[in-house]
């Protein structure tokens, strides 16, 4: 019946030669289901192994785009000494085959996808292994023609992995009320032997790995106020050290600014003017971590005229973190004029009939000031309508301003 496909129905037709009574008794014989799991072969360390594959496999992870249709092969490993491995494919006939394995740090990855004639030899990165867990390889064609590869796992070389980073440069392990940043450079001492470091980072106790780097920083991304964890594990020929320490900061502003006002003032009012046009210097502001604004809460700014009296200006500084420190002081404008006074002409006037004086009515002196009167007093002598005597009296006024500036007028009277 030749090849058929799964899940698709097919008819059989029984037609006799004759009219007359025929039995037949016939069955389908199935291939058996192709199984990946059914037998696994070990790998060696060191040890080639040549995988053929042919026809229509069960499987198909499928990466980047490529469907994996072919006839998988799994193959399993279990490593004698924890370090750094790595699968070499020294040949390769057919087409693609796409190697999966299962990684220490995530559930399955891509290894290698391989091109016969084209992309081998190569040697791709497993990580590192530990000694006595089993870690299966997944061998899936792109294809359900002929393949055959040949690869190899070289193991790490005898020895001792390089030893942890005993404390972190920068930030130092616990720092806090480091200023917020978008991201935060992680930088530590080598480690003897190290060859790279595996980057753990995160905002959990156990940070994830991030990255594998030959310096010895890293620029992690923080974009939140927060606390973050992070490790550092050196790798080297023999392998990856084991058991770092977690390290963590902070980062957060409390820090309020610093923020100095200039000193008070005291001036005298312009000439004729109840104000005075002032100014002064603009509060400076410092920060730990750099500052947003210096602005005038309340008060005049400088250069503007200030009115007689105390004015009090309150200036405040913002962070970067909106964290706010103000301060204040005075600008005093007084008032040393002295208000004008204007006194009536002199009254000059016969006794009343029968009288040794006169009834006198004069009218009240005026006063102008440059701020404001606050009372025009009788110092001495009579008031108006008063009986004056005969003879010359005078009459003092007095004039007071709203700065208790004053100026006096006398009104002689005859």
């Amino acid at each position: 019946m030749g090849t058929l496909t799964a899940g698709t129905t097919y008819y059989i037709l029984l037609d006799p030669e004759t009219t007359t009574s025929v039995t037949q008794t016939f069955q389908i014989n199935c291939p058996a289901a192709y199984n990946p799991c059914a037998s696994v072969p070990t790998v060696l360390c060191g040890t080639p192994v040549t995988s053929s594959h042919t026809g229509t496999g069960v499987w198909s992870p499928g990466n980047c785009g490529f469907s994996t249709p072919g006839q998988e092969k799994v193959y399993a490993f279990t490593p004698t000494t924890t370090g750094a491995h790595n699968l070499q494919v020294t040949s390769a006939t057919g087409g693609f085959v796409d190697y999966f394995s299962r990684m220490p740090r995530v559930a399955v990855v891509l290894l290698a996808g391989l091109f016969a004639g084209y992309l081998y030899p190569t040697t791709v990165s497993m990580g590192t292994l530990t000694a006595g867990t089993t870690y299966y390889i997944l061998l899936d064609p792109e294809g359900t023609g002929a393949y055959s590869h040949t690869f190899q796992i070289n193991c790490a070389p005898a020895g001792s992995a390089p030893p942890c980073v005993a404390s972190p440069s920068s930030p130092t392990n616990g720092q806090t009320n480091i200023c917020p940043s978008a991201t935060q450079t992680l930088s530590w001492a080598a480690s003897s032997g190290a060859t790279s470091y595996d980057v753990y980072f995160g905002t959990t106790a156990t940070p994830v790995f991030v990255a594998t780097t030959a310096a010895t920083s890293f620029v992690a991304n923080t974009p939140t106020n927060g606390t973050y964890y992070w490790q550092i594990r050196p790798v080297g020929p023999a392998g990856t050290a084991a058991g770092c320490t977690v390290w963590s900061f902070t980062k957060t502003d409390v820090t309020l600014p610093n923020i100095t006002c200039p000193a008070n003032q005291v001036q005298v009012n312009t000439a004729n003017l109840c104000s005075r046009v002032t100014t002064y210097a603009t509060p400076t502001a410092t920060d730990n971590c750099g500052i947003l604004s210096v602005v005038l809460q309340s008060g005049l700014a400088s250069g503007a005229s200030f009115p007689v009296g105390v004015t009090t200006n309150i200036w405040r500084a913002t962070d970067l973190s909106n964290n706010t420190r103000s301060c204040s002081f005075t600008i005093t404008i007084n008032d040393t004029q002295k208000p004008v006074i204007t006194c009536p002409a002199n009254i000059v006037k016969a006794n009343d009939l029968g009288k040794c004086g006169a009834v006198t009515n004069y009218p009240l002196p005026t006063a102008t000031d440059n701020c404001s009167i606050s009372g025009i007093t009788l110092v001495s002598g009579l008031a108006s309508g008063s009986l004056f005597p005969v003879g010359t009296s005078t009459v003092t006024y007095k004039a007071t301003d709203a700065s208790n500036n004053t100026s006096t007028c006398n009104l002689p009277s005859r």
